[in-house]
């Protein structure tokens, strides 16, 4: 982790990395053997020790792919920023170095039903509650927030609706925290073919 560091701050001294995944699926705490990405505490412990003083490294938090409420992402915060710190190598670096920010994934859920274009009650996310999810996590993210998704085409706007588009655009406008509204809603017609929707790690 350090010699990659160093490599990355010899041509970007004030570089910018987001991690998809941080620390909390390292395992810290626990037994790191057991863990499926158990060696990555170390590179990240190397990359956070000998990052210059301008580096900054985002945890992109991929686990909150699901997140349909203020609260979680609210959670999610205090985890990386207050109850990782004395987790890791070394906690001043971390402290100076991370930051925060969140992914969502628009079409939520795996296989053939995962998306449907026409009835948005059996997609994760309505319009609506996607334009929420993001306006949540933008007002607890320290800058980044992206958008994960498997069907639609971005580039050419294949299987991607008006209202998702339009949802992300309106992300931004101020609005008054309602998670009650938004939290909870069951999915029509569920998929069987591949697993649960995604949850948060």
């Amino acid at each position: 982790g350090r010699e990659l560091m160093r490599a990355f701050n010899r041509h970007y001294p004030d570089l910018t990395v987001l991690l998809t995944y941080g620390y909390g699926i390292t395992g810290v705490g626990g037994d790191r053997s057991k863990a499926p990405y158990g060696l990555l505490k170390s590179l990240l412990d190397g990359m956070f020790e000998a990052a210059k003083k301008d580096t900054v490294l985002v945890d992109a938090y991929e686990g909150a792919y699901s997140f349909r409420t203020h609260k979680e992402f609210v959670a999610a915060r205090k985890t990386v920023l207050e109850q990782m710190v004395p987790r890791v190598g070394d906690p001043a670096a971390y402290k100076q170095h991370v930051r925060l920010g969140f992914g969502v994934w628009m079409d939520n859920r795996y296989g053939a039903k995962a998306w449907n274009t026409d009835d948005f009650e059996k997609n994760y996310f309505t319009p609506e509650e996607f334009e929420y999810s993001l306006f949540c996590g933008l007002s607890v993210a320290d800058r980044y927030v992206w958008v994960y998704t498997e069907h639609p085409k971005w580039w050419t706007n294949e299987r991607l609706p008006a209202a998702y588009l339009a949802a992300l655009k309106r992300a931004r406008n101020s609005r008054a925290f309602d998670d009650a509204k938004h939290q909870g809603r069951q999915v029509k017609d569920p998929p069987t073919d591949r697993g649960p929707v995604a949850s948060a790690q």
